[in-house]
């Protein structure tokens, strides 16, 4: 009886570590307290093609006076393919492919609530920037790029790798639901793991068969003790498969957007140094270049004829890492 208690224990811890999950942020803002490379909220989104043009519009609230990251789209291709990054107060640098041009605006003394918008075509070249309503002096970059699909976004974090190895983000152990760990985790970089229904003859793998007096097996049917799976599917909690029940390859998803952290890989590699702590609403994407009567209505919060990638209202999310998320306030 205590060895269920052990495991159901350890399954609760976590479930709680997957974070909060939801969809549509609509009147709500996403809160992060403090410096973290951990804190981070990934939006779900897939943009229908490679990306040839965008725009990007969100709210930001801080007091932060060195550099962090406020949008970041990474790739398998590049961890730098979209990023939104400030460095001071007015200094803003946009990376597009690894490649970065910088905007400068007047140095501002209030401390106040910012809207920035971010544009980019390929057939031109043309990366421009709104900051409060204000364009900037458009910039050359990346022209004739095009942008994977096959995307990390990112907001409040930087990731290392695509999908997995965040700085100061490797668990203390892996748990593996409804199949054994080939290696520890599922290829994850983890100091202990833990197979439910398992015995390890290895750190976090190298099972055969089944060598204890009892086996708990979630999502999966015993034949016989511990073993004997025959199933159609299987199912794998916190961790995408590849291949049917394994293959797990770190953090993979058509698209995912990550607030308050910049990605030095897709969908990981977090840096403390990059990370964001303030109040990020209102995030916005569209797969094209706004017009300028659209932009004009974008700053106003109208709604933009045609659907958008990223819609606030409508988006699915995963907060992780202690932001949390409540109504937004008046600016």
């Amino acid at each position: 009886m205590k060895v269920l208690l052990f495991f159901f224990l350890l399954l609760l811890n976590a479930c709680q570590s997957f974070g909060q999950q939801g969809s549509g942020l609509s009147g709500k803002q996403v809160v992060f307290p403090q410096t973290s490379n951990k804190a981070h909220v990934v939006l779900k989104a897939s943009p229908k093609q490679p990306l040839t043009a965008f725009t990007v519009c969100l709210k930001h609230y801080t007091d932060l006076t060195r550099a962090y990251s406020l949008f970041s789209y990474a790739t398998r291709k590049s961890h730098n393919d979209i990023i939104i990054y400030k460095y001071k107060p007015n200094q803003y640098t946009f990376y597009v492919g690894g490649e970065a041009v910088t905007f400068l605006t007047p140095e501002k003394q209030s401390l106040e609530r910012e809207t920035l918008c971010a544009s980019w075509d390929s057939a031109t070249g043309l990366a421009r920037l709104w900051v409060n309503g204000k364009r900037l002096p458009p910039r050359s970059l990346k022209k004739g790029y095009s942008i994977s699909a096959d995307s990390s976004i990112v907001l409040g974090q930087d990731q290392d790798t695509q999908g997995g190895r965040f700085h100061g983000f490797q668990a203390d152990s892996s748990i593996v639901l409804g199949q054994d760990q080939d290696t520890q985790g599922g290829g994850f970089q983890v100091d202990a793991s833990i197979g439910l229904g398992q015995d390890e003859d290895t750190l976090g793998g190298g099972f055969d068969g089944f060598q204890s007096d009892l086996s708990i097996v979630l999502g999966q049917d015993q034949d016989t003790q511990g073993g004997g799976f025959q199933v159609d599917a299987s199912i794998g909690l916190g961790q995408d498969e590849d291949t049917l029940g394994g293959g797990f390859d770190g953090f993979q998803s058509d698209s995912s957007i990550v607030l308050g952290q910049d990605q030095d890989t897709q969908a990981g590699g977090f840096d403390i140094n990059d990370s964001y702590v303030g109040e990020l609403l209102d995030v916005r994407m569209w797969e094209r270049v706004l017009s300028q009567e659209e932009m004009k209505r974008a700053l106003l919060d109208d709604n933009i004829p045609g659907n958008a990638m990223i819609d606030w209202e409508t988006v699915n999310y995963e907060a992780k890492g202690g932001v949390i998320i409540e109504r937004a306030w008046s600016p």
